[in-house]
């Protein structure tokens, strides 16, 4: 066992520990609107208040399916597994020191309460998983992981089902020529021009109608902002 795989094993296992230590404490004092997000979304998972659409309803419906008592389980499972396929492969000190700066933010914003970022982790390791196996063939991993993003876009997220034809031309824009892909990259601009609204209405309006809903609640949301446009057309779409 070489001296850098000893100092990785202690370093991530620690920073694990962080993580599950830091689920108990009061963090509060380091901003008031931390755990804002997380009561809200435990409200909309565990009591009969009623769900909202959009990626608040979304997460929540998921959230409902893990037992109360069990939540901060979950979630610290998911947060400890991100940290060790992010950190597991480092070695030298210097690549542990950045690993832990990039990690501190999520750890306190996102990893030690359930966040709808914690559904996102998920999703991540999963498509990782799969992008990785050495059991599918390459068509298989992107049919599985285009049906991921799927069904996560149409039960959470709709603007997320952008993310699909990205990925797609990503893929199989590897070997085309440079003009082509500029060419591309044109085509998918105009054309975004000419969709319906009704497109950018159901894939960022409903995030705003939740967002207004939650400030005329008199909630302040870490996560929100309010587009100063109605979302109608590519110019007012901000995913």
């Amino acid at each position: 066992m070489s001296n850098n795989f000893l100092l990785n094993r202690v370093v991530l296992f620690s920073w694990m520990l962080v993580c599950i230590v830091l689920s108990f404490i009061d963090i509060s004092f380091l901003g008031d609107n931390l755990e804002v997000d997380s009561n809200l979304l435990i409200e909309f998972s565990y009591s009969n208040t009623g769900l909202v659409d959009g990626s608040y309803g979304g997460t929540a419906r998921l959230f409902s399916l893990i037992p109360l008592p069990l939540i901060t389980v979950a979630v610290l499972i998911i947060g400890c597994a991100s940290l060790y396929l992010f950190m597991k492969d480092l070695r030298r000190p210097s690549s542990l020191l950045l690993a832990l700066i990039i990690t501190a933010p999520a750890m306190v914003l996102f990893l030690v309460r359930p966040q709808k970022e914690t559904v996102v982790l998920l999703l991540t390791m999963l498509v990782l998983y799969i992008a990785r196996s050495p059991f599918l063939l390459p068509k298989f991993k992107v049919i599985i992981i285009a049906i991921i993003y799927i069904l996560y876009g149409l039960a959470v997220r709709k603007y997320y089902l952008l993310i699909l034809p990205v990925f797609l031309y990503l893929h199989f824009s590897s070997n085309w020529p440079w003009l082509v892909k500029v060419a591309m990259c044109l085509v998918s601009i105009i054309l975004l021009f000419f969709l319906p609204a009704d497109f950018f209405l159901k894939t960022q309006g409903m995030r705003d109608v939740v967002n207004y809903y939650l400030g005329t609640d008199l909630r302040i949301i870490r996560t929100a902002f309010k587009n100063p446009f109605y979302a109608d057309n590519a110019l007012h779409f901000y995913p």
